[in-house]
């Protein structure tokens, strides 16, 4: 209630207005921007779930786009995303071509299943310590943001050609 005073206080000072039909007060559940926040968890919308489970192999570097588009949108939510998707990035490559093979399938159903698993992810609490958990194989490099054991966030990516000749 307190920080509802603060926003209307707020409001009221720069002289603006809500349409109190389109507010909703003291909800124990929220969709935002593809996610649902509730009981400081932070999950991916179901819709979108569903939309990616029932997405069908691609034929075309286009359609790949789309689908690599819409699952990079929840790649927090995903382990290790960046070696996941690698083999289906590497069909992008504009001297790449498109051959579907049972390797980028099996990119494509892994992909697809890590999604699918909806991990939740724990809403940051800055009274508490976080902990980063990293990891680097040959090709890709990432970690975990944690708190209390639970993930907060998954952070990944491929490494350029210059970067694989690093040690780790």
């Amino acid at each position: 209630m307190e920080h509802l005073r603060k926003v209307f206080q707020v409001l009221r000072e720069n002289e603006l207005y809500i349409k109190r039909e389109k507010c909703e007060f003291a909800q124990s559940k929220e969709h935002f921007l593809g996610h649902v926040i509730s009981n400081g968890e932070l999950r991916m919308d179901e819709a979108k779930v569903r939309a990616i489970q029932e997405w069908e192999a691609p034929i075309k570097v286009t359609k790949l786009r789309s689908f690599l588009g819409l699952v990079n949108y929840y790649r927090r939510f995903v382990s290790g995303y960046s070696a996941k998707a690698a083999p289906l990035t590497e069909l992008l490559k504009n001297n790449k071509t498109w051959v579907w093979t049972e390797r980028f399938q099996k990119a494509f159903e892994g992909l697809k299943a890590a999604v699918i698993e909806e991990p939740v992810l724990a809403l940051s609490d800055f009274a508490k310590t976080f902990k980063v958990h990293t990891y680097a194989l040959d090709f890709a490099i990432g970690g975990v943001l944690m708190q209390d054991k639970h993930p907060i966030a998954f952070e990944s990516r491929k490494l350029n050609n210059t970067e694989r000749r690093y040690t780790v």
